[in-house]
């Protein structure tokens, strides 16, 4: 009797894992044939100030197929930047990649990024796996398509999930500012219309870096969250495993790296220190960054007669391009790179060294415009400026080293785990929603929203992960 019941666990523990299909997620590899490399006379210096390995793309490449091959995942996807520029050479490198997998049983789904060629390509709605829809699209995409997608793949009982190169959600707060280029141009409308129409996950890259973001409507309570995944060619060389549960409501995320690589014995030092030099190469394009911005400052000052006085002292206080970057070397560079890994890290809170950066980095500021107005300002204009810079970058700053997004706005603060988490992504299939409305007690609360597991608990709503989404006495009490 103990034996058939012993096969019996063993029969369903077989079936339950071969109902958890594994998808791999591959971003921005940016493939580049040796032979492109051979053929450029000038690609050593166009490396200098590269934070991509574009030098062992290939072999990065050949890698993760080999991967591909040897634990065979249910799909592979793959959001944008296949190669450098859209080189042909590379474009038929990864095509013929891609077939090979497809002969092994591997499907995959793969969109353009910015960096390919991306003419001739449409956005697709798929179902790769019985239950599961992905919705691939690049920008420009239409809403109506989008929407009317994600209906008929819901009303057809389907978890759906999105695939876009560009973000769509800031991954720190003021980062669509900083750094606009990272989103998509109408990045506010299509997660507006993905989360409404019950698509509540969206995979991206472009900004080569592994992080999570939640997205959330405060007056519906729609949400998306948007897994955004690091490149294998920059620090620490990423690449994700998703698992999905059988009744498609949740998606178990496992962040993996290349770890060596031919003759580089320990990947995760060569890449770190890669990163380190060659984002101290940037430090240029920060300070042509910063002139910009005080020149568009300048010309607004101007315009009003109470701040022209302002505007003269910062346009005689700005130095040059070469000077500025000199500063910035001397007061910010190093804390720039420490801070710049810690973020391609992930999970940046669990870091002892993030509050560090958090003390050091205003009195950077402080020393840096005080070299920098030695000359042309008084101690209270000094004070003036070093606030105002303060003012912008303290809460973009606050939220990388907290992790959290929504930093500013405690009701609608959010923090997930960027390479771990268990991410709910839909109404669990085949399960009464009776199962999950039963009250745990007089004011414990579960129930769904749109395909999202809600946990309420004495005012407060939290996700599946138990991580606080927002608190009714934060929203109509400022004094709790």
């Amino acid at each position: 009797m103990k034996r058939n019941v012993f096969i019996l666990a063993l029969c369903a523990l077989f079936l339950q894992s071969k109902a958890q299909e594994r998808i791999m997620v591959i971003a921005d590899p940016h493939v580049t044939p040796q032979s492109v490399i051979d053929a450029e006379p000038d690609f050593d210096t166009y490396m200098i100030k590269q934070r991509k390995m574009l030098d062992l793309s290939e072999p990065m490449w050949y890698t993760l197929m080999d991967t591909a091959l040897k634990y065979h995942p249910d799909l592979l996807l793959i959001p944008g930047d296949l190669t450098r520029d859209g080189e042909p050479e590379a474009h038929t490198l990864v095509s013929n990649s891609l077939l090979a997998l497809q002969q092994a049983g591997i499907p995959s789904i793969v969109i353009p990024g910015n960096h390919d060629n991306t003419s001739g390509f449409t956005p697709a709605a798929v179902e790769p796996i019985k239950g599961l829809t992905v919705l691939a699209f690049y920008d420009g995409v239409s809403l109506d398509w989008l929407a009317a997608e994600a209906d008929a793949a819901v009303a057809k009982g389907n978890t759906v999930i999105a695939m876009t190169h560009r973000q769509l959600i800031d991954h720190f707060d003021g980062k669509g500012t900083l750094e606009s280029s990272a989103r998509m141009t109408n990045a506010d409308t299509v997660r507006s219309v993905l989360a409404h129409h019950g698509v509540h996950l969206v995979l991206t890259g472009h900004f080569h870096v592994n992080s999570i973001s939640t997205w959330r409507d405060s007056i519906t309570g729609d949400s998306l969250v948007e897994l955004s995944t690091g490149s294998p060619i920059t620090y620490p060389c990423p690449y994700r495993w998703l698992t999905l549960s059988p009744d498609r409501s949740q998606i178990s995320v496992q962040t993996d790296y290349i770890t060596s690589l031919g003759e580089i014995a320990d990947m995760h030092t060569y890449s770190r220190e890669w990163m380190a030099e060659h984002t101290r190469n940037l430090l240029p394009v920060i300070a042509q960054k910063a002139i910009n911005k005080s020149e568009a400052l300048i010309a607004k000052l101007k315009k009003s007669i109470f701040t022209t006085g302002i505007a003269m002292i910062l346009e005689n206080c700005m130095p040059d391009e070469a000077k500025l970057t000199q500063l910035i070397e001397k007061h910010l560079g190093t804390l720039i790179i420490n801070m710049y890994l810690l973020h391609s890290d992930g999970n940046e809170l669990t870091h002892p060294e993030a509050a560090e950066f958090a003390r050091n980095f205003p009195a950077g500021i402080q020393a840096l415009m005080a070299e920098m107005m030695a000359e042309c300002a008084d101690e209270e204009t000094l004070n003036f400026f070093v606030s105002t810079v303060m003012d912008i970058v303290q809460v973009p700053l606050q939220s990388i080293l907290t992790d959290v997004t929504g930093y500013a706005s405690p009701a609608l603060r959010n923090c997930t785990d960027d390479l771990q988490p268990v991410l709910t992504i839909g109404t669990p299939q085949g399960q009464s929603i009776d199962q999950l409305t039963d009250d745990l007690s007089h004011s414990t609360h579960k129930y769904l929203h749109n395909g999202q597991l809600i946990i309420r608990h004495n005012a407060a709503y939290y996700n599946a992960q138990g991580i606080l989404m927002y608190n009714e006495k934060l929203l109509y009490n400022t004094n709790y």
